[in-house]
């Protein structure tokens, strides 16, 4: 009973779009999301689904960071 994932044809152009993904998410996740040749592809719909997670989970935790820093230092300044 193997229970083995389908393999598919990963070319460097999939690689490619993946780095972008993970790079300047989550502008290019939802670019790739558009894309008809690229959303049907397994390997982009893995990566490209984490990629736009870890894009908006890194804006929330920055705009929260960022308050948490700036707040005090604006209420300490009056």
């Amino acid at each position: 009973m193997t229970d083995q994932i389908p393999t598919t044809d990963v070319t460097s152009d999939d690689k490619l779009w993946a780095l972008l993904a993970y790079i300047f998410s989550p502008l290019v996740p939802v670019i790739v999301m558009l894309m008809e040749d690229k959303k049907n592809r397994p390997f982009l719909k893995a990566h490209n689904a984490q990629a736009l997670v870890l894009g908006i989970v890194g804006w929330i935790v920055n705009i929260v960071l960022s308050w948490t820093c700036i707040v005090p230092i604006v209420v300490l300044s009056f």
